[in-house]
């Protein structure tokens, strides 16, 4: 059987945690290396270690895919050869972190350019000797992202697209 260290639900969380990182956020560092010893100190083997790993990360890989409410991930538990402990602190973990995880896969499947803000303004044209016409002028300006960005960083590949509209064009739309 599976070392009690694996057990601890402190533990056990931070490594849920790291395996959401890895296979939502692409974050390479979280490993069953990097869990044995960051996460369990070298008390738990790496046998115990792999084997809580390649099933967290499956578990937790179908209930993201599938949106899994937290009746049917019970069902997914306990059919799966983790522990009690293991079993409640990873429902409770996905009560948790579902919306999360629902939202970043979201964005991940995103192919399209999102619009990340929209700025306008009004222009007016005042008469003056030579040019006697008046009017309005709106200018909008878009600023584009690309699927593949992080929110919270800064884009280099943020497109900005501006265009002006007089009142006719402004009617039609």
């Amino acid at each position: 059987g599976e070392s009690k260290m694996v057990d601890n639900a402190k533990k056990f969380h931070a490594m849920l945690t790291g395996i959401i990182r890895r296979v939502y956020y692409n974050e390479q560092d979280f490993t069953v290396p990097f869990f044995m010893e960051n996460v369990f100190g070298g008390d738990a083997s790496e046998e115990d270690v792999t084997s809580l790993h390649e099933t967290c990360t499956t578990i937790l890989t179908k209930c993201g895919e599938l949106d899994l409410p937290p009746p049917k991930v019970e069902e997914v538990l306990g059919r799966s050869h983790l522990s009690e402990i293991q079993k409640e602190v990873l429902l409770h973990f996905w009560v948790n972190n579902k919306a999360k995880v629902h939202d970043r896969i979201s964005t991940l499947s995103n192919m399209n350019n999102s619009l990340h803000s929209f700025d306008w303004r009004i222009d007016m044209k005042m008469a003056s000797k030579s040019d006697q016409e008046t009017g309005a002028t709106a200018i909008v300006q878009l600023k584009l992202q690309e699927p593949s960005h992080k929110a919270g960083e800064e884009d280099p590949s943020l497109q900005s697209v501006c265009f002006e509209m007089d009142r006719g064009q402004l009617d039609m739309v």
